[in-house]
């Protein structure tokens, strides 16, 4: 489970209003070096939304979700 407290040096992400793709949305803000990297941390439970873990890597993201990225 996603801990109570987020770091402080967790990134944070401003987006307009609309539905990003959760890979190309890591990959292209710099939260991933590579859709590749991006791939394995989502395999591996690497990434939360909402305190969900994600193991979808096609996951569709709306305005106001909060991307949290917990590396192992």
């Amino acid at each position: 489970h996603l801990q109570k407290s987020i770091p402080d040096d967790i990134p944070e992400i401003k987006l307009p209003r609309g539905e990003y793709k959760l890979l190309d949305l890591l990959a292209e803000k710099g939260l991933v070096e590579s859709k590749g990297q991006g791939k394995r941390l989502i395999q591996q439970g690497g990434v939360y939304v909402n305190d969900h873990k994600i193991t979808d890597f096609h996951h569709l993201l709306v305005l106001q979700d909060t991307i949290v990225i917990k590396s192992r």
